[in-house]
């Protein structure tokens, strides 16, 4: 099934036979903001500090593979996770990281102007992260929903 609403557009396809599903869900703009704590090397260049971090993804791709167990819980069929992939990707990444190099305006300024300018390359590298963080996020929303709602109540028996 494929949906675009308000530019946002959605597959979902699932397997029961196999225990395994799938989804794509295209966001206009996805905005991640929370803290860092980085030392270490970006663009092979160095790079430390501790602040705050934004990053604004523009037309980004999600893609989540997982399988899937059913258990039964009060007679019902519910389902649980049990392993997931998430693979990104975005047309543009803009990030920003306040605080860099311990306030030094100068190189923080230059370094968030290098990071935009060479967005792909830090997405690549980022990439990986940011996938394990929406896996986490996305895997303990399911197993909690699917928890409280039976599979006939999720997906009726005319989707499956």
């Amino acid at each position: 099934m494929s949906r675009t609403r308000h530019s946002k557009q959605y597959d979902f396809r699932h397997d029961f036979n196999k225990l395994r599903s799938s989804f794509l869900l295209t966001v206009p703009q996805l905005k991640l903001l929370g803290t860092y704590n980085i030392s270490g090397h970006i663009l092979l260049l160095p790079i430390r500090g501790t602040g705050n971090i934004n990053i604004t993804l523009v037309e980004t791709n999600c893609t989540v593979r997982n399988n899937f167990t059913i258990e039964k819980i009060n007679g019902a069929n519910h389902i649980q996770l049990t392993t997931a992939t998430v693979h990104l990707d975005s047309k543009r990444m803009y990030i920003y990281l306040e605080n860099l190099f311990n306030g030094d305006k100068r190189l923080g300024d230059e370094m968030n102007k290098l990071l935009d300018e060479n967005w792909k390359e830090v997405f690549d590298e980022i990439t990986p992260h940011l996938s394990a963080s929406l896996l986490q996020m996305f895997r303990g929303m399911a197993n909690g929903i699917s928890k409280q709602f039976p599979l006939d109540i999720l997906i009726p028996e005319t989707l499956s």
